[in-house]
């Protein structure tokens, strides 16, 4: 592989020699190599070579290549005195002279802490290095540790003991403290032995789904959920949404550069601030939500994805909102191919006509004439899927604000427990005799003559019991996708499992056969009575989309044109 010149764009993947495509994070050694972290390995590239470290043993399962949780490496960071951290399933790893070490937590003197799990340590997210050269790494159940790379010494700080909570920003301020952002519980600020816990209550948190956070030298603090919170040095605060500046409300991502320039990563392009003005970086779908940006020692960005990583000598900044824009070509493809709607989990066209789209995050109805917006009904909450019953009622379903339905004039809403995880609803299925089903977070409901219930708590209640092996706690499982073909058989997907239940038993389709390692993200249901599942697949030379068609006897893998 030639080296690129220094001011063309330049792209790296699998086909460059990265161990794979899903690139997390992004750093630079002091001799100017640079450092990939991915989910199947680490990866160091030098001007024309990329070398690649697996941390951990590889086994081969069907031919199929499959990471340990030592390669599923989630940040990395190289030191003051050189050395390169590793954030990943297993732990923190260092690399000091060719050495690579694994640095084991140990529990001394916590602030806050409950018995101690396997993600307390080893399923580090974040890592950081404060002004006296210690490296902070934070990890799932918001478990807070601090590194002596003298002594190797391990100090844990903070702990809830939550795998529903993870650090995903750590920052250190002018007079030393340490700030922790953590997803699904707020901003922590470390005082010498003193903890305090910034909530959604306070101005400048927009909610507690923080993705991001980024703490600037002059004391601004920018807090990145579904939508953008600032606080100034000064005490004033606001919440940033996309209708204010962002392409889009959800900021994945942000970083400072060298300029001052604050840069917000959303799933529309990036929100550039200056301190002064919003600018605006990419188009819409502009690399993606997912990954990591870093700019190198010679002022190129680097910014990666769940495609690779690209590196951009420069980047061109605009005052057009690419959100504006991705409104109005999609408001135009719809009016031009009215009433000849294509159903999809974005759009959907009911009896009377009428158009129901997901614009962006806004719900939106057209009737051929005139746009309506809907975001009153949601509370603003994002809407997952659409879907029109056989008694022509219209459902919504959301993440954070239920079941929404509506029956001509009349709104019915499902959301018996508020920010409960049954009310984030991924997709709705019915049957034959009217009774939906819907997939959420908190597992698989059925829906029928105004009764709401856990399908599979029922199931399991009535004496039922799993036929297949490999059946999880249902009632624990996070259902994103649901079927029913026409023999009245529900199907259903977890994030790695596909499910199949008959009448009688729940089947786990994929435990063995075809199917077998493949992630399914959506689901079917055709005239011919079989159903089509496609989903992901961890091959050797990385994920691949794959599509199989499953009767209820056996699965078979098809092509794009079968």
């Amino acid at each position: 592989m030639d080296q690129p010149p220094p001011n063309e764009e330049f792209r790296l993947s699998t086909r460059e020699g990265l161990p794979s495509k899903k690139v997390h994070a992004i750093a630079q050694l002091k001799d100017g190599g640079m450092v990939f972290g991915t989910d199947l390995g680490l990866a160091i590239w030098k001007g024309d070579l990329v070398t690649t470290y697996l941390l951990g043993p590889m086994r081969t399962n069907d031919g199929r290549t499959w990471g340990h949780p030592a390669n599923d490496i989630q940040d990395v960071l190289v030191g003051s005195d050189g050395a390169l951290w590793l954030g990943t399933g297993k732990g923190v790893y260092r690399r000091r002279k060719n050495q690579w070490q694994l640095l084991l937590s140990q529990t001394t003197t916590p602030l806050r802490a409950t018995t101690p799990t396997w993600y307390d340590t080893n399923d580090v997210m974040c890592l950081s290095e404060d002004s006296r050269g210690r490296i902070v790494a934070g990890s799932r159940n918001a478990s807070v540790a601090v590194i002596d790379p003298g002594t190797n010494a391990v100090r844990q700080a903070f702990l809830t003991n939550d795998p529903n909570q993870w650090v995903t920003g750590i920052a250190e301020d002018g007079q030393k403290n340490l700030w922790v952002a953590v997803y699904g519980l707020g901003v922590i600020r470390f005082s010498g032995s003193t903890v305090r816990l910034f909530t959604d209550v306070e101005q400048w948190i927009p909610d507690l789904n923080i993705r991001s956070f980024v703490l600037t030298p002059d004391g601004t603090h920018y807090v990145g959920a579904t939508r953008l919170g600032v606080r100034r040095p000064d005490g004033s605060s606001e919440v940033l949404s996309a209708p204010d500046v962002l392409p889009e409300k959800t900021v994945w991502r942000m970083t400072r550069r060298r300029d001052g320039t604050v840069w917000c990563r959303t799933s529309l392009g990036y929100a550039v601030y200056d301190g002064s003005r919003w600018r605006f970086a990419g188009g819409p779908g502009a690399d993606g939500p997912y990954g990591d940006m870093f700019e190198g020692a010679d002022g190129t960005f680097w910014v990666s994805s769940w495609r690779g990583v690209v590196r951009r000598p420069a980047v061109r900044l605009s005052s057009r909102n690419p959100r504006v824009q991705k409104i109005q070509d999609i408001k135009k493809r719809i009016e031009t191919d009215y009433p000849n709607v294509k159903r999809s989990r974005a759009l959907l066209l009911d009896h009377r006509k009428r158009v129901w789209a997901r614009v962006l995050d806004t719900p939106m109805r057209y009737d051929g004439h005139t746009w309506e917006d809907l975001s009153s009904m949601t509370g603003g909450k994002d809407i997952y899927v659409l879907f029109e019953d056989s008694k022509q009622r219209v459902w919504m379903g959301s993440a954070g604000a239920g079941l929404i339905g509506f029956e001509q004039d009349k709104v019915i809403r499902y959301n018996h427990e508020e920010n409960n995880s049954r009310s984030v609803i991924y997709d709705i299925a019915e049957d034959s005799h009217g009774r939906l089903y819907v997939a959420t977070q908190g597992g698989l409901f059925s829906l029928h003559e105004g009764r709401w219930t856990n399908f599979l708590d029922r199931y399991l209640a009535e004496g039922e019991r799993p036929k297949a092996r490999g059946l999880p706690l249902f009632a624990r499982l996070q259902i994103l996708c649901v079927a029913v073909d026409s023999a009245d058989r529900l199907w259903f997907a977890s994030n790695s499992d596909l499910f199949l239940y008959d009448g009688k038993r729940v089947l786990n389709v994929s435990f063995e056969g075809p199917l077998k390692g493949t992630s399914v993200g959506w689901l079917t249901a055709r005239p011919d009575g079989r159903v089509l599942v496609q989903g992901t697949a961890l091959t050797p030379e990385g994920r691949k989309q794959k599509s199989f068609v499953c009767d209820g006897v056996s699965c078979k893998e098809v092509t794009d044109g079968e």
